[in-house]
């Protein structure tokens, strides 16, 4: 249409020049810039709404006033509304990203699943503090609200304020954390030139709940199925009850003479996974160091 109206316009003006009618004193470059100017003037404005119809998302670190991180729900709520969007971590993972957010304000709070010795609902969020730094001098714990921008991730935003709100942090929506069953597995040994038959017990954490299974003679191997989600020790024990070996701090430290720390490790099984790698091999642990075996043969 634009390109119509100009034309127009230059063909009048040539009709009137032709005719006489057109004043002497008027350029035409002056007219045809003016009737240029005017149309672009008249123009309206196109404006994309592919950014803003974009979804967007949060991303950040997760932490947890412990030596390790349990499993998380971490949850963003939209300030000007009731919604609310989530995700579920698995033990010690150390980051997370919500996707699919709409362009909004959000605050930004984590919330234990439960299990083993972590009770469910404690809540860490992005706070004040947690730009400030997190030392005694931040005493700001309000939530701080977030801003997604469309088609944009929204980085270092990281929910690790433990310390109660001053106006509260709320309560974890969603659903109540899955239930179901899982898998442990793991390598066995024994500090000798054979592996004798032990009995491998699975202690749930928190609960006087325990699972156990006997192997043969020389099986390198075990492994526990259909295990209620929760958090478990691993120990095996010789028959007798005499020697335990576990699956403590020590195995992953390599079990070398700097790896000093013997406490039991608690191993997280969610629904349908297999957790591999747990290994009782630690025979070094001191006396009363591991439970007594419950059963024997």
């Amino acid at each position: 249409m634009r390109k119509i109206g100009f034309a127009l316009v230059v063909l009048s003006f040539f009709i009137l020049s032709c005719l006489g009618l057109a004043a002497p004193t008027q350029d035409v470059d002056e007219i045809v810039q003016a009737t240029f100017q005017a149309l672009t003037a008249q123009a309206p404005e196109s404006t994309s709404t592919t950014e803003t119809s974009q979804p967007g998302s949060v991303s950040g670190q997760l932490g947890y006033p412990s030596e390790v991180i349990p499993a998380l729900r971490v949850v963003a709520f939209d300030v000007n509304s009731d919604d609310f969007y989530y995700i579920e971590t698995i033990y010690n993972q150390s980051t997370y990203q919500i996707t699919g957010l709409p362009v909004g304000a959000y605050y930004v709070v984590a919330y234990t699943l439960g299990g083993g010795s972590f009770p469910a609902g404690l809540a860490g969020g992005y706070t004040q503090a947690v730009p400030c730094g997190q030392t005694q001098n931040c005493t700001g714990h309000s939530l701080i609200s977030v801003d997604v921008a469309g088609g944009q991730d929204t980085p270092d935003i990281n929910p690790n304020d433990w310390v109660f709100a001053e106006n509260g942090f709320p309560p974890m929506p969603g659903p109540a954390p899955a239930e179901g069953t899982g898998s442990i597995t793991g390598s066995l040994s024994y500090p000798s030139e054979f592996i004798p038959p032990l009995r491998v017990f699975a202690f749930q954490v928190g609960s006087e709940n325990y699972f156990y299974m006997d192997t043969a003679e020389n099986q390198s191997t075990y492994q526990f199925e259909n295990l209620p989600t929760g958090y478990y020790q691993i120990v095996a024990y010789t028959l007798d009850g005499k020697l335990a070996g576990g699956y403590t701090q020590a195995v992953p430290c390599g079990l070398s003479v700097n790896c000093n720390n013997h406490d039991l490790l608690e191993i997280p099984v969610n629904v349908g996974q297999v957790v591999t790698g747990v290994d009782p091999s630690d025979w070094y642990a001191p006396d009363g160091a591991f439970p007594p075996a419950p059963v024997l043969p």
